[in-house]
């Protein structure tokens, strides 16, 4: 038996590895996504890359609806800068999906509950506003928000 390491590379390039011709696709995108950053402005093409080309029809991942939407009014320039290359020739329509980056969020932790307080000066003037509110709900409110203020002093 031959224990012999075999070479990542050997087995990566074997005709019969499916994973030969993953390597071409991501290549390919690869290449069409550096001829679409010469055609935007650097500071689009940072929110950009390019996720599929298939059957003429480019689909590009954008990280926000904003730059989705300038892209959107783009297309029309951008198909045509890309038929100027032969590895972007085929394509004749856009699709364009939002992924923000922070799509994968750790699990929030609760936070505590912030206690509210207001400045004892503060509950004198809401004390001398209370005589001029005629609305009852709104006088009880403001009655309860000064009574807690009071009580912290």
């Amino acid at each position: 038996m031959n224990n012999k390491p075999l070479l990542v590379a050997n087995l990566l390039g074997s005709k019969a590895s499916r994973s030969k011709a993953l390597i071409a696709e991501a290549k390919r995108l690869s290449q069409i996504n550096i001829v679409l950053n010469q055609s935007l402005d650097q500071q689009l093409a940072e929110h950009i890359y390019v996720s599929t080309l298939a059957n003429g029809l480019l689909t590009l991942v954008v990280d926000s609806p904003a730059w989705a939407t300038r892209l959107r009014y783009m297309q029309p320039t951008i198909i045509a800068d890309m038929k100027k290359y032969a590895i972007s020739s085929e394509i004749n329509q856009i699709k364009i999906k939002v992924r923000p980056a922070d799509h994968i969020k750790a699990k929030k932790t609760p936070r505590a509950k912030r206690e509210l307080t207001i400045s004892h000066e503060s509950a004198e003037i809401m004390q001398e506003s209370l005589n001029a509110i005629s609305d009852p709900g709104l006088k009880a409110s403001l009655s309860k928000i000064i009574r807690h203020a009071k009580s912290k002093k």
